[in-house]
């Protein structure tokens, strides 16, 4: 297995941030700061539309992400008028986007991180997932709504977990595509539980893990593992066998310890936590980045993993300040991450 050539910005030269994926059209959904505007791609980034829009009251940088669900185009979006969700239908070439009203309000000073947002794909009793983020007041919750009511009204939000005032936030929801009903969820910083788990399409919750040591953001699957990409220094991501729940460090490194491929300005390094990364089940490569700015560090760069035990090894270098800081998106034999894109490792 072997890399393929460098990262490339996804709009050259200033670079479009990828805030979601539109798996039943095919379609990159971006946000342009520079223009203000909220475009997508048919072709996987050769062309792009014109600005689609935004929900009244939303400005560009409050768009959090973008998921299609059914009949609908979902936007999670944070700050004012409040973080919550909205919805517009799909719509070709420049036509611009219709939106709904807003349709969830998150908890009273929540805001949203892009992984407190995601679509089941079971092929039945699907659920759209949104948490909390931001200590809300009261603590965190998170909602779902089926399939049915999306394709309805799209107003019918039922309150799963919460309000959680022994927590601060909900890092991610994530639904298990190889287990219809399971779902799950990691929590931080600090409180009582760390990941949950439902069996029943988060009606009810077990709390799977509630050490600190263990806290992470985004979640992935393949057939044997969950994957959890951390959010603490130390080690760069870990895993939990289902057949255990029993977590364990997927690689005997840390990206963190990785030198930065010259040339490199003096004492620079990676970021310290990387907790944006995804497994792509078709080959078991994980894929992170070293994101997190808060944590020691001054470099970001972009990781692979060619499966559990091996070790991380960069993808592409990175560099300071240069947006390798979103969501990992896997789709059409690309791995995204902000602004940025890599071909996937391939055999």
């Amino acid at each position: 297995m072997q890399a393929q050539g460098p990262a490339t910005k996804v709009h050259p030269p200033d670079g479009y941030y990828v805030r979601g994926v539109d798996r039943v059209d095919g379609r990159l959904l971006v946000v342009d700061s520079t223009a203000n505007a909220l475009r997508q791609s048919s072709d996987w980034g050769a062309t792009w539309s014109g600005n689609k829009g935004l929900p009244s009251g939303v400005g560009i940088t409050q768009v959090s992400k973008l998921v299609r669900f059914g009949n609908y185009i979902y936007l999670l979006a944070t700050g004012s008028p409040s973080a919550g969700v909205w919805r517009a239908p799909p719509a070709t070439g420049d036509t611009p986007y219709v939106w709904s009203p807003q349709l969830l309000a998150l908890t009273r000073g929540a805001t949203a991180i892009m992984t407190d947002l995601e679509v089941s794909t079971w092929g039945a009793n699907d659920y759209l997932y949104s948490g909390d983020y931001g200590d809300p007041v009261g603590g965190p919750s998170m909602w779902r709504i089926s399939l049915t009511d999306a394709n309805g009204a799209g107003t019918t939000w039922d309150r799963i977990y919460g309000p959680d005032r022994h927590q601060r936030h909900i890092h991610a929801v994530a639904p298990d595509p190889y287990n219809r009903g399971q779902v799950w969820a990691t929590l931080g910083d600090g409180g009582t539980r760390t990941v949950l788990r439902s069996l029943d399409y988060g009606a009810t919750w077990s709390v799977v893990i509630a050490d600190y040591h263990w806290q992470g953001v985004q979640i992935s699957f393949d057939p044997r593992y969950v994957y959890i990409a951390l959010d603490q220094p130390g080690f760069t991501y870990y895993v939990i066998d289902r057949a255990t729940l029993q977590p364990h460090i997927a690689s005997p490194n840390s990206h963190a310890e990785l030198a930065i491929p010259p040339p490199a300005p003096p004492g620079a390094r990676y970021y310290a936590i990387a907790n944006f990364g995804a497994v792509d089940p078709t080959t078991g490569a994980y894929y992170c980045v070293a994101n997190d700015t808060a944590s020691s560090g001054s470099w970001m760069g972009m990781f692979f993993d060619r499966r559990v035990g091996m070790p991380v090894q960069v993808l592409d270098r990175g560099g300071p300040g240069i947006n390798m800081n979103g969501e990992i998106f896997i789709a059409h034999g690309t791995v995204y991450s902000g602004t940025w894109q890599h071909l996937a490792v391939v055999s």
